[in-house]
């Protein structure tokens, strides 16, 4: 939570403010570092993100063979939907030619 505050509010003072980005990238830390700690003494806050710290570290993730296979079986049907859909929008620009041009 504390990064991406940092990170957001760092991003939102560079568009602001340009040209100086060390005293933009404290300010941006220091709304992290104060994020975190308001965060870390909320119960309701905290108790979510240990909670979501124990479900991570009970879930199963696949293995560098497995995630390549699925990247792989992505990007080949991917591309062969590409492809049905080119020829099929060929086709009907085909017959629509046939029909209005004729």
């Amino acid at each position: 939570m504390g990064c991406v505050v940092a990170f957001l509010v760092t991003h939102g003072l560079d568009a602001a403010w340009e040209g100086h980005d060390s005293v933009t990238s404290a300010i941006g830390i220091a709304v992290g570092v104060v994020a975190v700690i308001a965060g870390w003494k909320n119960e309701r806050i905290r108790t979510t993100a240990m909670e979501t710290i124990d479900e991570l570290a009970a879930v199963t993730w696949p293995s560098k063979e497995e995630t390549t296979t699925a990247t792989v079986v992505v990007f080949s049907t991917s591309i062969l939907a590409s492809v049905v859909i080119f020829l099929i929008d060929r086709f009907w620009n085909w017959i629509t030619d046939l029909i209005y041009l004729s």
